[in-house]
């Protein structure tokens, strides 16, 4: 049942990533090479940040997120450097402005589905 998470988890991130890509630089390609960075680093970071919580407990969560995070946000800065040929700098704030997106998006929706269970 946890592949479901994960599926859900890389569909939100690609669509929050990718449409913020193309509404910044409105560009196909750049949203593509955005898609292609989240399969590369997204299933990677979920399953590594799980096994690390499975191993360690769950207080080494948020370390190991936001670790994580911080790997993925230069790892898709240099995928993006190399296929859309920005300069390192600019990869970079990009890819992690993407990443925050998709970051605070993912943290909204746990909050107001909590807030729906609370109801319940």
């Amino acid at each position: 049942m946890i592949y479901i998470y994960f599926i859900l988890a890389l569909v939100l991130s690609m669509s929050v990533e990718c449409f913020t890509a193309f509404l910044l630089y409105r560009s196909r390609k750049l949203a593509y090479c955005i898609f292609l960075c989240n399969l590369l680093t997204n299933p990677p970071l979920n399953l590594i940040t799980l096994l690390v919580q499975k191993a360690c407990g769950h207080q080494w969560y948020p370390g190991s997120l936001m670790a994580g995070e911080l790997a993925v946000v230069i790892i898709e800065g240099f995928v993006i450097k190399k296929l859309y040929a920005f300069d390192v700098k600019k990869a970079l704030v990009l890819s992690f402005i993407l990443n925050t997106a998709s970051f605070i998006t993912g943290l909204l929706i746990l909050y107001l589905m909590n807030q729906h269970n609370s109801f319940l």
